[in-house]
């Protein structure tokens, strides 16, 4: 009967190692998926929705869509696809910053009436041109 109840905890030792070893993969697995495969998604009043994914922890972003049956159909390249809207959403964050920390922005060289648009639109302050 002894003999019983050491093999039963052998064996519940064994499955517990198993089982920290499975839980530990798993884990290191989801650590690599989550800075491999990125998402960026929203709207604005430029470039209207979109929905970005990359596969390669950021070096190459694509333009996907997703369909009625979940499934991601990839458009293209954001470059090819949707030009500008990597810097767009770069200079938003810049722009968010930037209207935390001060209240004034000088900017120099020309200022396309493109850039314009996106400056008011994300710029937390008054914008106009002089």
């Amino acid at each position: 009967m002894d003999l019983f109840w050491i093999l039963v905890c052998v064996l519940c030792l064994g499955a517990g190692v198993a089982l920290q070893r499975y839980w530990f993969s798993d884990r290191q697995q989801l650590l690599e998926y989550e800075k491999t495969y990125l998402r960026r998604n929203g709207s604005s009043a430029v470039f209207g929705d979109y929905d970005l994914r990359s596969f390669d922890g950021g070096k190459r972003w694509y333009a996907v869509s997703v369909e009625p049956d979940g499934a991601v159909v990839v458009k293209g390249l954001v470059q090819e696809v949707m030009p500008k809207l990597l810097t767009y959403l770069e200079c938003r964050g810049a722009l968010l910053k930037c209207g935390t920390e001060s209240d004034v922005m000088t900017l120099t060289g020309p200022l396309g009436d493109e850039d314009f648009t996106l400056l008011k639109e994300f710029a937390s302050f008054n914008v106009r041109r002089t």
